[in-house]
């Protein structure tokens, strides 16, 4: 969930399409507006009721989706697919992102596994699509509207769009030669990827699709507390202009701002730079120290005035005595919920400003409903999510359910059915 690029938009996700994968038989998640005409006053109204994209035939989409269920019942694999669908674009094919439904005997190993989306960028509609088995992708697509732009099949360009085919054969040479496994033929690296960052300019439609999953789609899955107040922090911080400094004072301010008004009791946090030498020197003197020091939230900068010291930034939380006189505590001291909140914050009010699709899962995790219904508001609010950025989140806590800013076609209910895998209501 670090891979950033600073760009503002309108990110979407329409429809999710899953087959075969861990507890998934055959499973379509869709995220559009379901409640037919607009409600009254929707455009006065100071929360987002829906969000339209394109440009002729308004799409009306939900800027959150919040999904509930039993443990177990699959909520956690639905955004599991999503992440390693963009793992693959990312990275290439790994073996270990294979893990088909090992319970419903019509699938299971034999079958591969396929992930398709349907997502906006800007008002621009794609539909993306891999189908994978331990050996490698076996299938890609993707269709700009209902044109194909590409169709790759069993390690063989199939289709190309009419810009494309004019560089066929190069692009089949280049394809043929570092996207295929030379030992057993099979597509190891997305076409997608490949023909972006190695043919630039080939096509924009392509260039736009690329950056969804390369920085317009955050994924944290798998987190649990560990989402470190420091990344937090830099994330907004390379929202804001002017020095390094500066900027992460603004992104602290903001992030303050939203701590105040979640009465956590933090009414001050600051950044501590020290030379890393310096720090090791220090945390080395006793077992105790050496074990405090390693659980300090850090983040070592390798690049500071070209040379090879390094930093360690120490993140340091200000509370109020009993008789209102300030004192500085280690953020490690603080509770796991108001450390992940930090964290969190910094990282969804970056993705807020720059119009990203972000997936989180159990965002209630350590976090009070209180806390978690105002960053649910975040979402929801026109005047603070005015880049259109949409959450598609997993929880627990039904209290939620009670405050009244989710309409129904931001909830959805998920649970195990035995012959077709985990099904969304």
């Amino acid at each position: 969930f670090l891979l950033y690029i600073l760009r503002k938009g309108k990110i979407m996700l329409q429809s999710v399409k899953i087959h075969n994968f861990m507890c998934i038989g055959d499973f379509e998640l869709n995220l559009s507006y379901a409640l037919g005409k607009a409600p009254n006053g929707y455009k006065t109204n100071p929360y987002h009721c829906f969000i339209e994209t394109g440009t002729k035939s308004k799409t009306r989409l939900v800027p959150v989706f919040a999904m509930y269920g039993a443990n177990a019942s699959g909520k956690t694999t639905i955004l599991k697919a999503i992440e390693h669908l963009s793992l693959i674009v990312n990275y290439g094919f790994n073996s270990n992102l294979f893990i088909p439904n090992r319970l419903i005997e019509e699938f299971g190993e034999k079958d591969c596994s396929g992930i398709s989306i349907n997502f906006w960028k800007e008002d621009l509609n794609f539909k993306y699509s891999l189908c994978f088995n331990e050996t490698g992708i076996l299938k890609e697509t993707l269709f700009y509207k209902d044109i194909l732009l590409f169709d790759i099949e069993n390690s063989t360009i199939c289709s190309l769009s009419k810009k494309l085919e004019k560089s066929r054969k190069n692009i089949t040479s280049y394809f043929n030669e570092r996207c295929i496994n030379a030992k057993n033929h099979f597509q190891i690296r997305t076409f997608l990827s490949a023909v972006v960052e190695d043919f630039p300019g080939i096509d924009p439609l392509l260039i736009n699709a690329r950056e969804f999953f390369l920085s317009d789609l955050v994924c944290m899955i798998d987190v649990g507390n560990d989402v470190p107040a420091i990344d937090g922090i830099k994330l907004l911080s390379a929202t804001f202009k002017g020095t390094t400094e500066e900027k992460e004072k603004q992104a602290i301010e903001e992030i303050l701002f939203y701590l105040k008004k979640l009465d956590i009791g933090i009414v001050g946090l600051q950044l501590q730079r020290e030379l890393y030498s310096s720090f090791i020197d220090k945390s080395a003197r006793t077992e105790k120290e050496k074990d405090l020091y390693s659980k300090l939230e850090q983040f070592i900068n390798n690049t500071i005035n070209n040379s090879n010291e390094k930093f360690v930034y120490l993140a340091l939380t200000t509370h109020l005595t009993n008789k209102n006189n300030p004192v500085l505590l280690q953020f490690s001291d603080e509770s796991a919920g108001t450390q992940r909140l930090v964290g969190l914050l910094g990282m969804l009010l970056a993705s807020i400003k720059q119009g990203k699709t972000i997936l989180v899962d159990e965002l209630d995790d350590s976090l009070h409903v209180l806390l978690l219904v105002e960053i649910i508001r975040l979402f929801k609010s026109k005047n603070i999510n005015n880049q259109k950025s949409q959450l598609i989140v997993t929880l627990h806590n039904t209290e939620l359910l009670a405050s009244g800013l989710l309409s129904t076609s931001e909830i959805g209910i998920v649970r195990i059915n035995k012959t077709k895998g985990s099904e969304v209501f």
